[in-house]
């Protein structure tokens, strides 16, 4: 709870994100997956980092939902629900792009661009 509740503090909350986000992609290297996408990236998020990078293995892309979700989780999570590994990654990525023209993504967009070109000293 206490996780929760300081992720929405607007100086911690992106921090901790940040944090996550490399945790999934020290994982994913690790595992030989440099290059995921950001469906494969939210999969990790969503499923768990261990159980995301086992939906992603070639095996496991017809796999249904139900077998790496728990039952609570699977039926909460209606984006999970009645798809395969690979159609969740599909809808994932729908689900993404359909949402990147929100104005909180544009806003969000446009600081990362302005913070990373600082950065770089352009």
């Amino acid at each position: 709870m206490g996780i929760h509740a300081i992720n929405l503090d607007g100086d911690i909350g992106p921090w901790l994100q940040v944090v996550k986000l490399y945790g999934l992609k020290e994982m994913a290297d690790k595992a030989g997956m440099s290059n995921l996408s950001g469906a494969e990236i939210e999969l990790m998020n969503l499923a768990g980092p261990g159980t995301g990078l086992e939906m992603m293995r070639p095996a496991a892309r017809k796999a249904a939902t139900t077998n790496f979700f728990a039952r609570d989780a699977y039926y909460r999570n209606t984006i999970v629900r009645d798809k395969t590994s690979a159609e969740l990654l599909v809808a994932l990525d729908k689900r993404m792009d359909d949402n990147i023209t929100n104005p909180g993504a544009i806003e969000f967009a446009e600081a990362f661009r302005e913070v990373t070109s600082v950065a770089s000293g352009r």
